[in-house]
């Protein structure tokens, strides 16, 4: 697996843990020019902000944000940077049951108006506790505040310039000359629980 270039594509991995446990979400930001660290910063303290506001108050306190790893995609030698201004923020929601395994999530779905899987991405949101679910459902309410929270991403983001995007290395199975970075549109989840089989205690990221 090499690496494919993106023009003006970042790749910004937020670095969490859960009850000390290592996990990660990947997301990818397009600009207008190419990245450097300076641009890889601000997008880094963006995203800091916008976790903060929106998805802080849906995890519970076993839960934090340490660091984002982020990289310009323009070349295998592009500007990298870790990120930890601020860090660690703790999850806010700490009077709802503890969290459930590591496993349980919602998967947030991310389209692009485009059909087929190098146009659609997921995030696995890190840790629902046991408030927030009824046996194998998202309580309603809860799922309506997840995907606000991760929704309200994708105009924040323009509103500064930026564009999320899905990013796609491969075509047909096989690797791209050039990745294909295609602005995501909307984000919805189902209402039942999915699972992150790598986040179970000693499976890794």
């Amino acid at each position: 697996m090499g690496f494919v270039a993106s023009p003006n594509c970042g790749e910004f991995g937020l670095q969490i843990t859960v009850n000390g446990q290592k996990c990660a979400n990947v997301f990818h930001v397009e600009g207008a020019a190419p990245y450097n660290a300076g641009t890889l910063t601000v997008v880094s303290a963006f995203l800091t902000t916008w976790w903060f506001d929106n998805i802080r108050p849906q995890l519970s306190n076993d839960v934090a944000l340490t660091s984002i790893i982020a990289r310009s995609l323009e070349s295998i030698n592009a500007p990298s940077i870790e990120f930890d201004d601020t860090m660690p923020i703790v999850g806010s929601a700490s009077t709802n049951g503890p969290i459930l395994p590591h496993n349980v999530t919602v998967a947030i779905k991310w389209t692009t108006g485009l059909r087929g899987r190098s146009y659609r991405g997921r995030t696995y949101h890190p840790a629902l506790y046991e408030g927030q679910v009824v046996g194998s459902i998202v309580d309603a309410g809860e799922l309506t505040q997840l995907v606000d929270g991760y929704s309200a991403l994708i105009p924040a983001l323009a509103a500064e310039g930026y564009t999320l995007v899905v990013y796609s290395r491969y075509a047909n199975k096989l690797e791209r000359a050039t990745g294909v970075c295609t602005p995501i549109t909307n984000c919805s989840a189902d209402d039942v629980v999915d699972s992150q089989r790598r986040r179970l205690p000693g499976r890794g990221q």
